[in-house]
């Protein structure tokens, strides 16, 4: 599944692991969980599908959250995000979670929003990734 890839890619990245270590989970954050942190929603997912094909493309609209306790902070987190998935097409992943001919493409490069009641602050980020899916039973 394209969200694994995407978690798997970012927790292997030099960048991205030296801020996180390996927080990074669908929403919400958990409870007690330290800061800062990545929270990952698959927004969408659609597929172009020709009848008697046995291969498809589908879009995955990929939201990834940024979380942490100051701007300056945030602000890192999303910076090597960015520079972990920039706009390419080729393999994601690691092992088991590895996806190969996966174009991104950064759909919004980041809201900065200051929760007061929680005191984080957080950089919501969106992607599209175009991935191939086979179909059937074909060589």
């Amino acid at each position: 599944m394209i969200e694994y890839a995407v978690r798997s890619h970012l927790l292997a990245d030099p960048a991205v692991a030296s801020l996180i270590d390996d927080r990074m989970t669908p929403p919400p954050i958990p409870e007690g969980s330290a800061l800062p942190c990545l929270t990952y929603t698959l927004a969408a997912i659609t597929e172009d599908h020709q009848e008697g094909d046995e291969d498809t493309l589908e879009m995955a609209r990929l939201q990834i959250d940024c979380w942490a306790t100051s701007h300056k902070q945030v602000r890192q987190l999303a910076e090597a995000v960015r520079r972990a998935l920039p706009r390419t097409t080729g393999p994601i992943g690691t092992g088991a979670n590895r996806m190969e001919e996966v174009a991104i493409h950064p759909a919004n490069n980041g809201t900065h929003i200051y929760e007061p009641e929680t005191k984080r602050h957080r950089v919501m980020m969106e992607f599209r990734l175009w991935y191939p899916v086979r179909f059937g039973g074909g060589a």
